[in-house]
């Protein structure tokens, strides 16, 4: 079995990538809440940093107050989850 992390990114359109090292992932996970706070700057929002596994970053949720509705609404998500797989060799 082998050992990646997945970076989940919900911003307009959902999208995933894997990389091999945490590293990797932390990187591109950094650059994508950077660009959807770039995105949405001039917007009132929250954001919420979300720690596990000693301490490490795995969700920055950016919501933001909705009064017509009297709830959050979500204006963009990012996470890391460390995931595993099994390499299929072809006969």
């Amino acid at each position: 079995m082998k050992t990646a992390w997945l970076v989940k990114v919900d911003y307009k359109v959902p999208a995933m990538r894997g990389f091999s090292s945490y590293e990797s992932a932390l990187k591109y996970y950094n650059e994508m809440v950077d660009k959807i706070e770039e995105q949405i700057e001039e917007r009132n929002y929250e954001k919420v940093v979300t720690t596990t596994y000693g301490g490490k970053e795995f969700i920055t949720h950016c919501k933001q107050w909705n009064e017509d509705f009297g709830c959050y609404t979500t204006i963009g998500l990012v996470s890391i989850k460390q995931i595993e797989w099994i390499e299929w060799e072809e006969e």
